[in-house]
């Protein structure tokens, strides 16, 4: 049996077919799979909910800038969480906590030697989430 969720969540490139039932846009993402019982395995998809099935479509290859956003984004979260950890480790809590971690962060700022409205916009842009 084939791993049809190996496609879930991946940017694809519609083809002729697909474009022939009423697709109108070149690519699509699949959301979630549907293999029912004798039938052909379709995905949902993040255009107007449509389905598509697998020979509506074809892989979609990435560019390069794709990949470097991709890779930025994700060594941003990694940061993100590194930082989490790390604040974890300071202040020995075994749970993360969103209101801590942001207090924390407050203190940190208001310690620094930054002007005033500096340390205001850091903090602002920490209770934003930024």
């Amino acid at each position: 049996m084939n791993n049809y969720k190996h496609y879930l969540g991946k940017k694809v490139r519609v083809n002729a077919l697909g474009k022939s039932v009423g697709f109108s846009c070149d690519t699509v993402t699949l959301t979630k799979v549907h293999v029912g019982t004798g039938s052909r395995p379709s995905w949902y998809t993040d255009y107007q909910n449509y389905v598509i099935y697998l020979d509506q479509f074809n892989p979609f290859s990435l560019t390069k800038d794709e990949l470097e956003k991709s890779r930025d984004s994700l060594m941003t979260e990694v940061s993100e969480v590194n930082t989490k950890l790390n604040w974890m480790t300071e202040t020995g809590n075994k749970e993360y906590d969103e209101d801590e971690f942001k207090a924390w962060g407050v203190l940190g700022i208001i310690d620094s030697s930054d002007s005033k409205i500096n340390k205001a916009k850091a903090i602002a842009k920490l209770i934003k989430g930024e």
